[in-house]
């Protein structure tokens, strides 16, 4: 088995205990039809100034972009999500280079949804995602190293 399928195997699968969120990410990664697209799940972020870490569900770091899968919990921690929010966004914005490339936070709620409205919403993030992919040519991934995100404490 090659590297890049090993690596999609392995990254698809560290969510395996969280149903919603292992459909969700499954679904957007099999819609993006873009298999130079690089998945990331559960993509490490390091906030400095708090001494905390954050976790992002799926990161497509050749754009910058993130999604979120809300479940239950988030309903209960709005205040800590914006915070997270935050420090996700001056994390991933001091490694691009280019300023249009500013980070995106994508949202799918699947608490107290139906299944129509989880797919219409899975549909939106994947068509959000294949505009931000228009006129872009990827940089090749790299299969063989995990890395993380750290953000800056002077800007927390």
């Amino acid at each position: 088995m090659d590297r890049k399928t090993q690596y999609i195997i392995k990254t698809l699968s560290r969510t395996k205990r969280k149903d919603y969120e292992n459909y969700v990410i499954n679904a957007i990664w099999n819609r993006t039809a873009d298999k130079n697209l690089k998945p990331v799940t559960q993509q490490y972020v390091y906030n400095n100034r708090e001494n905390q870490h954050y976790f992002i569900d799926l990161y497509f770091p050749q754009i910058n972009v993130g999604i979120e899968v809300d479940e239950a919990q988030h309903s209960k921690t709005k205040e800590y999500d914006v915070d997270r929010q935050e420090a996700i966004w001056y994390a991933t914005n001091k490694i691009i280079v280019d300023p249009n490339d500013s980070y995106v936070e994508l949202r799918v709620q699947v608490y107290d949804k139906t299944f129509e409205e989880i797919e219409d919403q899975i549909n939106s993030t994947v068509q959000e995602i294949k505009f931000k992919l228009e006129n872009k040519t990827l940089d090749l991934w790299i299969t063989d190293k995990e890395e993380y995100v750290q953000s800056k404490s002077k800007m927390m």
